[in-house]
């Protein structure tokens, strides 16, 4: 995504969209008595919520975490959606990491009346990272995962699932919010502007996800860049 837009406040990104629908832009919402002003908030908050469940590179997050027999659960972050594939590594520690463990190795290790060997087992369950090892040692892990909050509160450290304050920043694309409140804030006005909104949205939305996950231009008949290629038809013909 564009780094350049990236930083609105939740009050910016209404006013654009009242500005664009011919309303009066306030500069207020979360706080305001008017009606459209609290519709305006609201709608911005599930606006957030339908663009963040999209796997975002804006949203990739890390943590480390402890583990011992002592401590064979550790919860995961408030935030976590999903762990990234291939992402997990112990910290200091060169044994090897069975991870994720599966099903019938894990029942049959928690069945055995006591582990024998020094090979980490670790596993996700309901939120958790539960662990099996036969090892005293407290080691550490460390893992990246997809984020649910795509909000910065105003105080600029904690990361919040959706807009609480007019302060609040949006960590991801601007633009992409804007024409995503502007879809809801249409349909609740009931604007003539609606087809063309969900079709600027849409299309805007499509282009971004394509942004991510590092893809690249396919280039065809060579591996220099930007290297002309025969055609692999004759383009000339219907």
């Amino acid at each position: 995504m564009t780094g350049a837009l990236k930083g609105y406040k939740a009050s910016k990104i209404i006013d654009e969209v009242m500005g664009m629908s011919g309303f009066y832009p306030n500069g207020s919402y979360a706080s305001s008595s008017n009606l459209d002003d609290k519709l305006a908030f609201f709608l911005l908050k599930r606006a957030a919520r339908d663009i963040a469940k999209y796997r975002w590179e804006e949203l990739v997050r890390t943590v480390e975490l402890d583990i011992s027999p002592n401590a064979p659960e550790q919860l995961m972050p408030e935030d976590f959606r999903e762990y990234i594939p291939g992402t997990l590594r112990t910290i200091g520690d060169l044994r090897v990491v069975d991870f994720p463990a599966g099903f019938e190795v894990w029942g049959a290790l928690e069945s055995n009346v006591g582990l024998t060997g020094t090979q980490h087992r670790l596993r996700f369950k309901a939120g958790l990272l539960q662990s099996l090892i036969n090892d005293p040692t407290i080691y550490k892990v460390r893992l990246e995962y997809i984020s649910d909050y795509p909000v910065l509160k105003a105080n600029g450290f904690d990361y919040i699932e959706t807009f609480e304050d007019d302060n609040d920043i949006w960590l991801l694309d601007n633009e992409l919010i804007i024409k995503g409140l502007k879809v809801k804030w249409s349909i609740e006005k009931r604007l003539d502007t609606l087809p063309a909104d969900i079709a600027d949205y849409k299309g805007y939305l499509k282009e971004m996800k394509g942004t991510q996950a590092g893809s690249k231009r396919i280039n065809m008949g060579s591996r220099k860049p930007y290297t002309p290629s025969a055609p692999y038809t004759n383009l000339w013909k219907q």
